[in-house]
């Protein structure tokens, strides 16, 4: 299950910045005409990944544990009782994955910045 969790965060953070950068390509291209280096452009998506990832991975802390609780009262009968305990090294895990997931897709970012054709930027 923590597997499949990990590749599932990694292909939604992955995604996000594909599509970020997809839709964002002819203002990117821009600022490398006005003379901006890659690595100030890249540095726009860095910020805007950080800014949504770190708010969200703090609220999905509690969150977590609401879920979790109200799971174990609805299943939880006379057979059985989930536990609602959750160690604290998981969320540093789930913390550090996420970063992870975060700066590889970064790197594929930069790549992409690298390659993005400015010619067509100009044309139009």
């Amino acid at each position: 299950m923590a597997f499949f969790g990990v590749i599932t965060s990694f292909a939604v953070i992955y995604n996000t910045s594909i599509i970020s950068l997809s839709e964002r390509s002819r203002e990117l291209a821009t600022m490398l005409i006005i003379g901006m280096f890659p690595s100030e452009v890249l540095s726009v998506i860095t910020l805007e990944q950080w800014a949504i990832a770190l708010p969200a991975m703090i609220v999905g802390i509690p969150l977590t544990k609401l879920l979790l609780v109200g799971i174990a009262h609805s299943i939880n009968n006379d057979m059985y009782t989930m536990p609602t305990d959750i160690d604290p090294l998981s969320f540093i895990t789930a913390f550090i994955i996420t970063s992870a997931s975060i700066i590889i897709a970064q790197k594929t970012a930069a790549r992409r910045i690298n390659n993005l054709n400015l010619t067509d930027v100009l044309r139009e």
